[in-house]
């Protein structure tokens, strides 16, 4: 009796060793390329936005579906800010100016890209948004759920934290800090 358990004892060894280790190893590699992946559509998009001055809703589109295309639970985050100037009247009636700065979020952004027509939806229109010389652009990207990499590695390692795919670039439009 004590042979049958030593040798179904090495053959569920040997299944772990020959099987499930090399999926593991193959799925923590594409959490790496997941990794890569996002990394390159956002700083395409990042870098397509600050050289041409605005965000059109196509290429919002194509970073978004190579996002979720990686991977397909992740958190966007897109922040743009830009400097403005606005007249201050003093109590003797003399105007300065001081300056200010605006703030976009990403639901700002894809409202303003898109105007919609309530009675023909297909006649919806995709208006680019403007970025300012000098503003500040800054795009965030974090996976909200575990990658199948960190599914492999937590049936070995349960209180393993996991593999977070998380990607940040920025930059200034036209290169101009304001």
């Amino acid at each position: 009796m004590g042979d049958i358990l030593g040798r179904f004892a090495s053959f569920f060894l040997s299944a772990i060793v020959f099987f499930i280790v090399p999926i593991m190893l193959i799925a923590l590699k594409q959490d790496d390329y997941k990794q890569t992946a996002i990394n390159n559509a956002v700083i395409e998009f990042v870098d397509n936005a600050r050289a041409s001055g605005q965000i059109t809703y196509n290429s919002y589109s194509k970073m978004y579906k190579s996002i979720v295309h990686a991977q397909e639970k992740c958190d966007i985050e897109i922040e743009y800010k830009s400097a403005y100037e606005y007249p201050v009247h003093d109590a003797a009636g003399n105007i300065s100016y001081e300056r200010g700065y605006r703030g976009y979020n990403r639901d700002d952004i894809v409202n303003a890209m898109i105007e919609i027509h309530p009675g023909a939806p297909n006649e919806n229109k995709y208006i680019p948004f403007e970025l300012k010389e000098g503003g500040y652009l800054n795009v965030r990207v974090s996976n909200t759920s575990p990658t199948l990499g960190t599914k492999m590695f937590r049936l070995f390692i349960p209180q393993y934290g996991g593999r977070e795919i998380a990607v940040s670039y920025s930059g200034y439009v036209g290169n101009v800090k304001q």
